[in-house]
């Protein structure tokens, strides 16, 4: 079955391939077969591995009863050979004893079930038959339905790229011309032509930053990214020296445990604290100094870095949605951000396998916790 098709068809008249080199095992899958009621079970029969890939490309069944023990290639070595060739194949391996290591290895190798010859009864062949049909089919439809989403995603990162690159230069006009304006006829218009024009020029503003956070979202994740062993300690200072300004604006106060070399792509990472950060300064109540611990802690095969902050702190039902696109929870006058800064960094741990949650106190301030792989040669070595 090369996909799920019409799977009330096969679950009704199931075509079966029965791979077995003893005839008579063969025939008492026949007889176990007939004795289920109200489906029609349908069959081939094939003795080895080049008779059932014969059969295969002959007429494709719907399962296949795989025996373990046969001539030649054994049942799981025709196993991994069918999981290849048809991905969507189900496949039950059959044996004449129980053997926990043949089933643990059949069902890594891609089988849907294992069965005992001598245990199988027509009740449970037609159960596990019928459950492996299905398991296959949804798995097929989940991975048409991975591709397509896959597809899409592609597709929207890359008009998102094209869309936010062109439009930044007329963004660019819009405000130039307008601080001319403002610069070289202010005195020209009215109290009410000014206030217009200030509106221009925030808007722009605005629109210069989401164009600017869209580009750097659609670049990040579109291509895989280059990873390499760098030191923690240099990447953090340029964050911080990128944040100079607001820190001296703000008064922020921020600390920073000593980091190891770290692994993964410097650019990236160095964003991502950026933003961490800049949100941890930015989202204060009015008047409050604010005061940013970054930490680190060993996870065995992970580093776990951690952004402290003291400000307004996330309610919990807003916890998970915080990451999603574009979705702020306070207005643009009060704390100014494009609501992409936090999905940019959801998408670079994401980039370096990594996980990124946060974990708050309404009026107490948040902290973000992301994590890094280590190389595997650091996490031999314990470094």
């Amino acid at each position: 079955m090369d996909g799920p098709g019409d799977i009330q068809a096969a679950l009704d008249a199931p075509m079966l391939l029965l791979v077995d080199d003893n005839p008579d095992d063969r025939e008492r899958y026949v007889r176990t077969l007939k004795k289920i009621a109200d489906v029609d079970y349908r069959y081939r029969e094939a003795a080895g591995g080049e008779s059932m890939m014969k059969s295969l490309a002959e007429a494709r069944p719907d399962c296949v009863l795989l025996d373990y023990s046969l001539p030649g290639k054994n049942g799981l070595e025709l196993l991994q050979d069918l999981v290849q060739q048809y991905p969507f194949l189900p496949v039950i391996m059959m044996t004449g004893q129980g053997n926990e290591n043949i089933a643990v290895q059949s069902i890594k190798a891609g089988a849907q079930h294992y069965l005992v010859k001598s245990e199988v009864t027509p009740g449970l062949l037609h159960e596990t038959i019928t459950a492996a049909i299905r398991h296959r089919a949804l798995e097929h439809e989940r991975g048409l339905l991975i591709e397509k989403l896959t597809a899409s995603n592609t597709e929207l990162e890359r008009f998102a790229y094209v869309a936010s690159h062109d439009l930044q230069e007329p963004i660019r006009m819009v405000a130039s011309f307008g601080q001319i304006l403002k610069q070289d006829y202010a005195d020209r218009l009215d109290e009410q032509g000014r206030e217009y024009l200030d509106i221009v020029l925030e808007a722009s503003q605005r629109m210069h930053g989401m164009i600017g956070d869209l580009l750097t979202y659609s670049r990040v994740g579109s291509h895989a990214i280059e990873s390499e062993p760098f030191d923690g300690n240099a990447v953090l200072k340029t964050a911080l020296d990128n944040l100079r300004e607001l820190v001296r604006e703000r008064g922020a106060d921020v600390e920073a445990d000593p980091l190891p070399r770290l692994y993964g792509n410097p650019i990236q990472v160095s964003r991502l604290l950026q933003n961490l950060v800049a949100n941890a300064i930015k989202y204060q109540a009015r008047g409050n100094v604010p005061r940013i611990r970054i930490r680190i802690a060993d996870d065995a095969e992970h580093w776990r870095l951690s952004v402290v902050d003291n400000g307004l702190g996330i309610e919990p039902k807003y916890l998970d949605q915080i990451f999603q696109p574009f979705r702020r929870l306070h207005v643009w006058e009060s704390i100014q951000g494009t609501g992409l800064g936090l999905s940019i960094c959801r998408k670079i741990v994401e980039n370096h396998g990594g996980e990124i949650w946060a974990e708050s106190v309404p009026g107490e301030g948040a902290t973000f916790h992301f994590t890094l792989s280590k190389p595997r040669a650091a996490v031999k070595t314990g470094e």
